[in-house]
């Protein structure tokens, strides 16, 4: 989500404001709940502007199909007023499963939370009236017709998982390692300040997703259930499971192991690292009182990768992923 606002011009001054609005929930200590009773008027402004009201498939002949979840069919259509392509959810009716509904809509009500983050693909609405057309190809629905949910398709190169498999584990010194760590804390505390649902489970590796550029990842397939309680409580607990969560990412970065799976869950990596990013481990999954993730983002080994030149990760990225020979 976010990934049109901050690269829009004109018209977009909604998406600035809810993303700076993050920024400063952030630095003042607000919660999610905050967040959005502050910014709801303009995420409802940016996700009317970027709804999708029918999409067409313009190749007759096959349609690319994006898998198959449990509510449907997934397939990759374009929008008929702006031909940009759309990641269509087809749920035929009746559906007579309410579990399967309702994490729907808790999806759903997460990514509109969640519409200023650059780390979530973007709702764009949804076809409710019934008289959708099926893609071509695909049975004629029923009489009671189908609900088409539209999402934005984002070209993704791989999960992270499969980066580490096919071309090995990264180091401290690669400016793409620095900028996925820092990646993902922005999108751990886009979760922590911005979303007001509680995460079924905390992300792992699994959920983390390149995108094709290499210069950010993004969070896929989480689950949501309702809405998390309030309080600073609870806010303090998720950042401190988000930061033993991101402890584990790094660590998988660095070994292609998860430290849950490992022989010894409290063994730090057996590999050279800087003594900074052993300590960074250290603290966000060995030590009863962790940091906060503001607290390291701001740690200059994370907080400079923002100063790193758009060129130079993505041809670090480029090189990695087209190298020769075996991993390193």
């Amino acid at each position: 989500g976010g990934g049109s606002w901050w690269l829009a011009g004109d018209g977009d001054e909604a998406g600035e404001a809810g993303a700076s609005g993050a920024a400063r929930a952030r630095r003042h200590g607000a919660t999610a709940y905050d967040y959005q009773l502050a910014h709801r008027r303009e995420i409802d402004k940016y996700l009317h502007s970027i709804a999708v009201k029918r999409v067409y498939y313009p190749n007759y002949e096959k349609v690319v199909e994006l898998g198959r979840s449990a509510l449907g069919r997934e397939t990759l259509g374009y929008d008929l007023n702006k031909d940009f392509e759309v990641h269509v959810l087809t749920i035929r009716l009746p559906c007579r499963s309410s579990s399967l509904i309702r994490k729907l809509c808790n999806r759903v009500e997460a990514l509109r939370q969640l519409a200023f983050s650059p780390h979530f693909i973007d709702y764009r609405g949804a076809d409710e009236d019934g008289i959708a057309e099926p893609a071509p190809g695909e049975e004629p629905f029923g009489p009671q017709g189908a609900v088409l949910h539209f999402f934005e398709h984002v070209p993704v190169a791989m999960r992270l998982t499969e980066l580490v498999a096919k071309y090995g584990t990264l180091s401290g010194t690669q400016y793409v390692m620095r900028v996925w760590c820092r990646s993902l804390l922005t999108a751990l505390m886009d979760i922590l300040y911005m979303c007001t649902l509680r995460l079924a489970a905390v992300p792992t590796v699994h959920n983390v997703h390149i995108a094709d550029d290499g210069l950010r990842i993004l969070l896929f397939d989480l689950e949501w259930l309702s809405d998390r309680p309030q309080g600073k409580s609870y806010h303090t607990s998720l950042e401190d499971e988000l930061v033993k969560a991101f402890g584990r990412m790094v660590f998988y970065m660095l070994t292609a192991t998860d430290p849950i799976n490992a022989a010894d869950p409290h063994a730090m990596p057996s590999i050279p690292l800087e003594p900074f990013l052993r300590g960074i481990l250290r603290c966000c999954l060995h030590t009863a009182r962790r940091p906060r993730l503001v607290d390291l983002i701001n740690h200059p080994f994370f907080h400079d990768a923002a100063t790193f030149a758009d060129a130079d990760v993505a041809g670090e990225y480029r090189a990695l992923i087209h190298r020769d020979g075996p991993p390193l």
